[in-house]
């Protein structure tokens, strides 16, 4: 299978007169995955030739390099080009209220704005940090660069923002890449986003008299003028030996940085394998990024939610029988089978999914060897996740710990609903008999730990999953099945109650949307619109045969910009 677009539009003279697209897109390359553990053993005896700026052939593929999705392999949301993508994970949250703010309002009137419709916190460090991005937003106002071109002394110095878990930060950095009027911008996660680079220099490591890395950065350019890193973070050798060329050749071609982190920047890769290669990269982003901390008692906005009953504990035999309970209140009779998700030269066991909902053990997901591609294509699978046996951990389990706040980070990126069956409550999963705030895992801890409690809270039960937009990327082929189809009505049927409602179906149209656009936000009149035209039975909401007749059978399906889509048998 292989991912479709879709789009949508009203045809507002004829009322009803709702056409349906289901259109190929054109994607730029192939989604990236997982660099394994072999990946990061060769690196080091190859640091030096990335240095510099040679290549050392290496053979073979490393396992789980990745999801295969027709996609760029470092994008997040981007702008301009639409065929760029969006990995999971990588795209800016959609900030509440925002498409409201009048036309021309600046990027602090804007914020303002939202703080008097009480749609966001009064915090006086966000709101210097705000001013400051203001600033930079007015420098960068139909900024665009080539890659013919080269900075100057008139280019726009970026911002590298720093501040503890929960603080507001990315935030912000979503606020003004949302606001931000510039033709060509990407804002991704920044494990993502190095996700992609391994990927594609692996595959043109098979060019000779070429250097890789400089063709990879040469097509970053050609797509982003402006590049918004979300969690900058460095604990990885193979990132730490090549950031310095990568950001230095980006930066020599205009491309302005804005990143995000838990570490001021003289604090990046400490105690890292090789970190004396590593410093001159942090001495490229102190030269060319102002450095913006925020207080270090900035409240944790995630930590205000109040807790439900999605992480339980201790495990016995009451919590056992709720939990299994949980999953079949979740699953709504539809029939539980066990499954396979394909990653590129590996296969992701699923042991019990439902439509939308699967359940995992902590040991299959975190003590086999799996990595961020593993773990995004479950988030783009499935909406709801469980998770059984999360234990205690302590330094001694250190792997499995830093695959755990991996699976974390990539379920939150993409508003995954989970709920754990575990031996203790959050803040004793991970208790180091001795705290080391220079080794990672502790550090990052302070984040998955915010994280979890966040994701326990109403508001984030609330919120649309946002892993739709992969798994639509993942249908991507000539012909969809019957099959295929009924999985699309399966994921966005969130609630599992047999139909989709016009809030699940508007979710699918934010995803098209995004995917098409590159912007998520679908007026209510135009879901139902498209509600009405589809539903025409006496339920509640589109039921399956509604949803296939629609699509299959009366017309939904045409020709778009010389793409043709039909069905082959099911």
């Amino acid at each position: 299978m292989a991912a479709v677009q879709l789009a949508w539009w009203a045809g507002r003279r004829s009322g009803r007169a709702w056409r349906s697209v289901w259109r190929g897109y054109e994607a730029c390359g192939e989604a990236l995955g997982s660099r394994s553990a072999a990946l990061v053993a060769r690196t080091t005896t190859v640091a030096t030739k990335f240095s510099s700026g040679a290549w050392c052939a290496t053979p073979g593929a490393a396992a789980g390099q990745g999801v295969v999705v027709r996609q760029h392999p470092w994008s997040g949301q981007a702008s301009g080009e639409r065929s760029y993508g969006s990995l999971s994970g990588s795209s800016a949250s959609e900030i509440k209220g925002l498409d409201g703010v009048p036309r021309g309002a600046s990027l602090v009137e804007a914020y303002e704005l939202l703080i008097g419709r009480g749609l966001v916190h009064k915090d006086p460090a966000q709101a210097k940090t705000m001013d400051r991005l203001h600033v930079l937003h007015a420098e960068l106002a139909n900024y665009n660069t080539s890659w013919d071109q080269y900075a100057s002394e008139e280019t726009p110095r970026g911002l590298y923002i720093q501040g503890g878990v929960g603080c507001g930060k990315t935030f912000c950095m979503d606020f003004f890449f949302q606001h931000l009027q510039v033709e060509k911008k990407l804002r991704v996660h920044f494990h993502s986003f190095m996700l992609g680079i391994h990927k594609k220099l692996f595959e043109l490591q098979k060019l000779s008299g070429v250097d890789p890395l400089v063709m990879v950065a040469k097509e970053i350019a050609g797509k982003a003028s402006v590049i918004c890193f979300d969690e900058f973070q460095v604990t990885d050798v193979a990132d730490a030996m090549i950031l310095k060329r990568l950001l230095e050749t980006l930066v020599e071609h205009g491309v302005v940085l804005v990143m995000t982190s838990n570490r001021l920047p003289g604090d990046l890769y400490m105690n890292g394998l090789n970190r004396d290669q590593f410093l001159p990269a942090i001495d490229l982003i102190e030269k060319t990024c102002d450095v913006f901390p925020f207080p270090e008692d900035s409240p944790d906005y995630r930590l205000m939610g109040k807790e439900s009953k999605t992480w339980m504990t201790p495990i016995t035999e009451s919590t056992i029988d709720a939990f299994s309970d949980c999953f079949a209140n979740l699953s709504k009779k539809r029939k539980i089978r066990s499954g396979v998700l394909e990653v590129q030269g590996r296969r992701v066991n699923v042991p019990a999914s439902a439509g939308g909902i699967a359940k995992f053990s902590f040991a299959s997901l975190c003590q086999e060897a799996k990595g961020a591609a593993d773990y995004l294509v479950i988030a783009s699978s499935y909406h709801t996740v469980l998770i059984e046996g999360v234990p205690k951990m302590n330094e001694n389990n250190l792997p499995l710990v830093r695959r755990f706040i991996t699976l974390v980070d990539v379920l939150y990126e993409n508003h995954v609903k989970v709920l754990a069956l575990a031996h203790g409550p959050v803040e004793e999963t991970y208790k180091p008999t001795e705290t080391n705030q220079s080794r990672d895992e502790d550090f990052a801890w302070d984040r998955t730990m915010s994280r979890l409690t966040e994701m326990q809270s109403k508001e984030y039960l609330k919120g649309g999953w946002r892993g739709g937009g992969d798994f639509l990327r993942r249908l991507e082929t000539q012909a969809m099945t019957e099959g295929d189809l009924k999985r699309v009505w399966e994921v966005y049927d969130t609630d599992n109650n047999g139909y989709l409602g016009v809030c699940e179906l508007r979710n699918l149209m934010a995803d098209v949307n995004e995917i098409k656009n590159g912007r998520r936000y679908v007026d209510e009149e135009e879901a139902q619109n498209l509600f009405d035209a589809v539903h025409i039975c006496e339920s509640e909401g589109i039921e399956w045969e509604e949803f296939k007749s629609y699509f299959k059978d009366t017309g939904g399906l045409i020709h778009v910009c010389e793409s043709h889509y039909h069905f082959r048998g099911g």
